[in-house]
Formats: structure tokens, sequence, C-alpha cells
């Protein structure tokens, strides 16, 4: 199972040492992916479920098309 987020600030530095301490996947997607690829799904507006929606939907695509493992 791999998690994916959209930030990298001090916000997420918890989530993120626990998930990599327990060897889990870990994968960035970033900010304007998430919005640019908001476009392509139906329904207005941003939502935080919407947001999340996409970030998920976007970290199944293969690893070239989408995210990248944090840094």
């Amino acid at each position: 199972m791999a998690w994916a987020i959209d930030m990298t600030s001090g916000e997420s530095a918890l989530l993120l040492a626990l998930r990599i301490g327990h060897d889990q996947e870990v994968l960035y997607i970033s900010g304007r992916l998430v919005n640019r690829a908001s476009d392509g799904y139906r329904g207005k507006g941003k939502t935080d479920a919407r947001d999340a929606y996409v970030i998920a939907d976007q970290a199944r695509m293969p690893p070239r098309l989408a995210a990248h493992p944090p840094q």
C-alpha cells in the first residue's frame, strides 16, 4: 500500500516520519498537479474531499505519469 500526500511542509513531518519509519511507500503529488488534474474531473469547486479523490486517483497512475517520492 502507498500513501499519497500533497504537502511537504512541517505539518506533514510526523506523518512522513511514521510512514517511512515503517517502510511504507509515500508518494508526493504536487499541488500544481492536483490543481491541473482536478480540471479533468466532474464537478465544480475546490473541496478537501475532491482533492483527496484526485490525489488518490493520481497515485494509482504509473509513476512516470503522476507521483514522485518526497525529497
